[in-house]
């Protein structure tokens, strides 16, 4: 990316958020060893916890300026990686979540409560994502076409990283909605796999969105 002169448009896509992700999760299980240390290498645990979190942030900051400009100015993502739309949800709640276990564990922080209130109004941008995310896939589901592929994973692990932030908080509303969701991308996935030509996959997607109506 960096040493390229130039790179296509077309290949800007949601999946460029992945490397984010790698950083900042880091702190997810670091952040919990934190206190388990002392001295010197306490200094380095939140060094490198903190350092990951930031680089991680400040990276899906830059991407997603670009991602952005990529659904706003050129035509929209092909359907077959269309669910890459849901990818945003994994930094957001990534970062959300590692962002509390930090604050939570670093002694050092004697006033956490800013930092929490900046951690749910990056969760409250991924709220605003998910409703979007929801708005597209219908879109390709009514206007396009959606037809299963690899890419149907985008469904399931970022609404995860989403949802774990709502774990932080006891809201076991979230959790029930994604086991469905795995349960319904499962059931999308055999369906491919008994007809390759991918006929029915429209039709489990719109039997995953009518069971998400219900349970929303």
């Amino acid at each position: 990316m960096f040493i390229q002169e130039r790179i296509d448009i077309k290949n800007v896509t949601p999946a460029w958020f992945i490397p984010p992700v790698g950083l900042l999760v880091i702190p997810l299980s670091g952040g919990a060893l934190i206190n388990t240390f002392s001295g010197i290498w306490k200094e380095v645990m939140i060094s490198i916890n903190y350092s990951a979190w930031g680089a991680g942030f400040f990276l899906y900051l830059a991407l997603f300026a670009i991602v952005m400009h990529r659904f706003i100015a050129h035509e929209p993502l092909p359907c077959g990686i269309a669910p890459a739309i849901w990818i945003n949800l994994g930094p957001i709640g990534a970062g959300t979540s590692t962002l509390y276990m930090l604050v939570k564990n670093s002694e050092f922080i004697t006033m956490k409560e800013a930092f929490f209130a900046f951690g749910l109004i990056f969760w409250g941008f991924g709220v605003w994502w998910f409703v979007m995310a929801i708005i597209l896939t219908l879109h390709y589901i009514r206007k396009l076409n959606l037809p299963y592929s690899l890419a149907w994973w985008a469904f399931i692990f970022p609404l995860w990283s989403l949802c774990e932030r709502n774990s932080q908080r006891r809201f076991n509303l979230w959790y029930r909605y994604n086991r469905q969701l795995w349960i319904c991308t499962l059931l999308a996935t055999l369906c491919s796999m008994v007809d390759n030509r991918n006929q029915n996959s429209k039709t489990c997607f719109l039997f995953l969105t009518f069971l998400v109506a219900k349970i929303l």
